[in-house]
C-alpha cells in the first residue's frame, strides 16, 4: 500500500492538525514528515541604556535589542529551536556601540539532541554589522542517527536603528 496513503488515512483518524505559527511568526517551509519552520523575532528598546550613551530621545538615535529565531514544530510540539540576540546603540548615522550578543539552542524535543555551534561569523563597521551563526541538532542518534538539522541565522544590525534578518536550514 502507498505510504502517502496511510500517513494520510493516520491524520485523518487521529485528527492531525499541522502546527502554525502565532503572532510575530511566519511559517518559512513545511517539511516532508509534516512539520513546519517557523521564523519569528523580538525587538525591544532600552532607554536607559540610550541615556548611558549620550544619545538624545530622538526617534533617529537610541539602543535597542533584536532577537530572531527559527524552530520545528510538529504536532508533537517544538523539535527544536535556535536564537540569536544582538543589542546596539545607534546615532542616526553610524553603530556608537554593540552590547549582549548571545546565541543558543532551546526547547529541544525528545530525540532530538543540541550538538553545538558549528559557525560564526561578525563583521562590519560604524554603519552596518553582521552576525551570522549556525547550529547543528540531530535526531535518532541512539539508533545511528536518522536525522541532522543545521540551522543558521543572519542578523544584520544599522546605524540608523534599522536591521534585516535571514535564516535557513
Amino acid at each position: 500500500m502507498d505510504p502517502g496513503r496511510l500517513a494520510a488515512q493516520a491524520r485523518e483518524r487521529h485528527q492531525y492538525t499541522v502546527p502554525t505559527a502565532q503572532a510575530g511568526e511566519k511559517v518559512v517551509a513545511t517539511n516532508p514528515d509534516g512539520s513546519v519552520d517557523i521564523v519569528g523575532w523580538e525587538e525591544t528598546y532600552d532607554v536607559a541604556k540610550a541615556r548611558t550613551q549620550g544619545l538624545t530621545a530622538a526617534a533617529s538615535s537610541g539602543c535597542k535589542t533584536v532577537q530572531i529565531y527559527r524552530y520545528r514544530s510538529a504536532p508533537a510540539g517544538t523539535l527544536w529551536k535556535y536564537l540569536e540576540q544582538q543589542g546596539w546603540c545607534y546615532s542616526g548615522t553610524k553603530i556608537t556601540s554593540r552590547y549582549d550578543y548571545r546565541r543558543w539552542p532551546c526547547c529541544v524535543n525528545i530525540g532530538w539532541k543540541w550538538e553545538g555551534h558549528i559557525g560564526l561569523s561578525r563583521s562590519g563597521g560604524s554603519w552596518h554589522w553582521d552576525n551570522w551563526t549556525q547550529g547543528s541538532f540531530s535526531f535518532g542518534c541512539a539508533v545511528g542517527c536518522l536525522d541532522w538539522d543545521y540551522p543558521w541565522l543572519d542578523l544584520d544590525i544599522y546605524g540608523d536603528g534599522g536591521w534585516s534578518y535571514s535564516t535557513g536550514v
